[in-house]
């Protein structure tokens, strides 16, 4: 019996440490995924900043040649600015495009970084509610694992009065003349009886056992069937015995 409670609590034991491995490791992932997600937001950031500072140069420039236009006395001068103004509209034009394009895409960045940021807040909510139903489960293992050790103390004392009274009827057996055969039957019926009420509860410390595994199975597989359905089979199962 007290190689049968180890195996079961060490088996316990190992279960929970890889589970909360599992929880640990998935809400490493979920906090790298949201850093991450703010690291690219700062820096598409501080590339429109960088856009914008180039658009307000690139305006000043334009300004200070159309000053240079009017305070200039030479036409061929003039002529030359009006090139210089012609060429750098152009490419203020293309600039201007190639911006818009640009923030375009910036903004289309920004949003679907924002979906992941939403969604990422959902799939939190989601794993901080998971979280809640494996600390029931938790809890529900611990429950059985109480019952299964009250099982196994009852079991012991049962298999303890069952040997005392084995022994008492081998004395009364080689006394011989003291005992009649109708108190054989006697003894014999309550041996058979002790016999079956130890198989029962070994059969019940087994369902007891398999219910504990199953739930065990369901907190790391997260299989259809959830812990919840098996802690209202295990609880329906205590009241019925």
């Amino acid at each position: 019996m007290s190689a049968l409670k180890a195996s079961n609590e060490s088996e316990l034991r190992s279960d929970l440490t890889i589970n909360n491995k599992l929880i640990v490791s998935f809400d490493s992932e979920m906090s790298a995924l949201k850093a991450s997600n703010e690291s690219e937001v700062k820096a598409l950031k501080a590339q429109l900043k960088t856009s914008d500072d180039s658009i307000q140069t690139m305006d000043t420039e334009i300004k200070d040649l159309r000053q240079q236009l009017m305070t200039s006395k030479n036409s061929a001068l003039t002529q030359e600015i009006k090139d210089l103004k012609a060429k750098n509209e152009t490419e203020v034009q293309a600039l201007k495009v190639q911006l818009k394009k640009t923030l375009d895409l910036m903004e289309t960045q920004i949003n679907g970084l924002k979906q992941i940021n939403q969604n990422t807040d959902i799939d939190l909510k989601k794993q901080s509610c998971e979280n809640s139903l494996l600390r029931v489960q938790l809890s529900s293992m611990k429950a059985s694992k109480q019952i299964i050790e009250s099982g196994v103390k009852l079991l012991a004392q049962e298999i303890d009065a069952q040997n005392i009274s084995s022994l008492s009827v081998e004395q009364d057996l080689s006394s011989g003349s003291a005992i009649g055969s109708g108190n054989q039957l006697t003894t014999n019926s309550d041996k058979t009886r002790d016999e079956i009420n130890i198989q029962d509860m070994f059969q019940k410390l087994e369902n007891q056992n398999k219910m504990t595994n199953n739930l065990l199975k369901d907190l790391i597989s997260k299989k259809e069937k959830t812990g919840l359905e098996f802690i209202n089979e295990l609880f329906s199962n205590n009241d019925s015995d």
